[in-house]
């Protein structure tokens, strides 16, 4: 499914007229995610701690009202203390007052048990390594979470992989041999390993199908020049951004299309929050025969970085050590 936004949604939101990405990336707990309605309409998704709290469809562009698609009322109905979410949504969410409903909603939701913790930690995972003060030192930008290919796979995060070094992004192009896409399966707690192995398998049938995978490609490296060229996506203290934001025009498709056809696509995971003292995740990476990248924390901290990344021998010699010693 490509999420890459159409060309004339993907301008409006580049003049920001009316301050809608400046208004929702002022908070640092929001995740902005491009998406595909399923009449193949451009759409951002607002996410906080993992919920969807806001859709902006590309219908807006030929809409004054500038109305959005709210929090789904399950969240808050019958709720006492949500009765100022309610009075705006009846009104209908708009660029008047959105700013109102963000608050409103962060203060509701972040007063519930949140049984989301796998989405809010790849939220943070995002934000760390795109907005945060460490993105301008991380080695991987986060592109899409939840990306899902055609009505099969579903991955949970798709990154780029572009090393921070200055030599390295003097510029973005094909003749980069340090580019990389990583798709990291995250998991966290012990019951949430069983099913590694379906996802190493998602993989494997991605990359031996030449169609899906060069369309997978084209649309990551697309939605990559997209979001480096609009607001509340990345930290503007990353410099490297301006090199990325100049193939945003038409006459550079092909340069684009030259750096999908040769950047490499590989597979990683994540662990959080497992208690090494089980035996579960060392069973379920023997039954991976393939390769794959784990990324080990940065100080427990959610940055990815090139030098924190290990192979699967790497994990499996970890895992027997702890279990040995």
């Amino acid at each position: 499914m490509a999420r890459v936004l159409q060309e004339k949604f993907f301008k409006w939101l580049q003049t920001d007229q009316y301050g809608l990405l400046k208004t929702i990336s002022q908070y640092d707990c929001l995740s902005i995610q491009f998406s595909e309605s399923e009449n193949s309409n451009s759409e951002l998704k607002v996410y906080f701690k993992g919920c969807l709290i806001l859709t902006i469809s590309d219908k807006i562009v030929d809409n004054d009202k500038l109305t959005f698609e709210e929090l789904a009322d399950s969240y808050y109905k019958k709720e006492p203390n949500a009765n100022r979410i309610t009075e705006i949504v009846n009104k209908g969410v708009s660029i008047s007052n959105l700013e109102e409903y963000l608050d409103c909603v962060i203060g509701f939701l972040s007063r519930r048990n949140n049984d989301g913790s796998e989405k809010d930690i790849r939220q943070r995972i995002t934000y760390v390594n795109n907005r945060g003060p460490e993105a301008t030192s991380t080695d991987y930008f986060v592109i899409a979470e939840e990306y899902q290919i055609e009505n099969e796979s579903r991955f949970d995060l798709v990154t780029l992989r572009w090393r921070s070094d200055g030599n390295i992004r003097k510029n973005f192009s094909s003749k980069q041999s340090d580019l990389e896409i990583v798709i990291f399966e995250l998991k966290r707690g012990i019951k949430a390993i069983k099913d590694l192995k379906k996802h190493s398998t998602d993989f494997m049938n991605l990359i031996s199908n030449d169609e899906k995978v060069s369309k997978f490609k084209l649309d990551i490296i697309k939605m990559f020049v997209q979001q480096a060229s609009l607001k509340g996506f990345f930290n503007t203290e990353i410099k490297c951004m301006k090199y990325v934001e100049l193939l945003s025009t038409t006459e550079r498709e092909k340069e684009i299309e030259d750096i999908a056809t040769k950047i490499p696509v590989k597979f990683g995971i994540i662990i959080s929050d497992y208690n090494q003292d089980s035996t579960g995740l060392k069973e379920e990476i023997e039954k991976i025969q393939d390769d794959f990248l784990f990324a080990r924390s940065s100080f427990m901290g959610y940055g990815l970085y090139k030098e924190s990344m290990g192979n699967r021998q790497d994990l499996l010699r970890i895992l027997n050590e702890h279990h040995n010693s």
